[in-house]
């Protein structure tokens, strides 16, 4: 379903952004402005999806107790997919050669996410 998604908003921005050099030499405005537009949210729809990875892997990480690179924790087998299809170590763990493909030693990133929490939710 996500791969789906990813390919439509692909296909979405590469006819738009073709359909948007047709329309160079047209006199049309409002056209090439609709055009851009649809980029624009394009753009905006794939940026939106990214961001839902990022929640989604740490909203299971907390919940399910799972420990990157080591345990999936108490996340079930259709979890773990998920898990390895939105390539959820990324937001915990440095680049591994073996990240998706079995267990490793998770390198933390610079940032501990206690950190991150308390900058995203800053005291009075």
């Amino acid at each position: 379903m996500r791969r789906a998604l990813a390919c439509l908003l692909a296909a979405t921005i590469v006819a738009t952004t073709a359909a948007a050099a047709r329309l160079r030499g047209a006199a049309d405005d409002r056209e090439r402005r609709r055009l851009n537009a649809r980029t624009r949210a394009a753009h905006h729809l794939a940026a939106m999806a990214t961001h839902d990875d990022e929640a989604w892997c740490r909203s299971n990480k907390h919940a399910h107790h799972v420990k990157p690179g080591t345990s999936f924790g108490t996340l079930q087998t259709d979890g773990q997919k998920e898990w390895v299809d939105r390539k959820c170590d990324q937001f915990f763990c440095k680049h591994h050669h073996r990240t998706g493909k079995g267990k490793y030693k998770c390198e933390p990133l610079a940032i501990p996410e206690e950190h991150l929490l308390a900058l995203d939710n800053p005291g009075p």
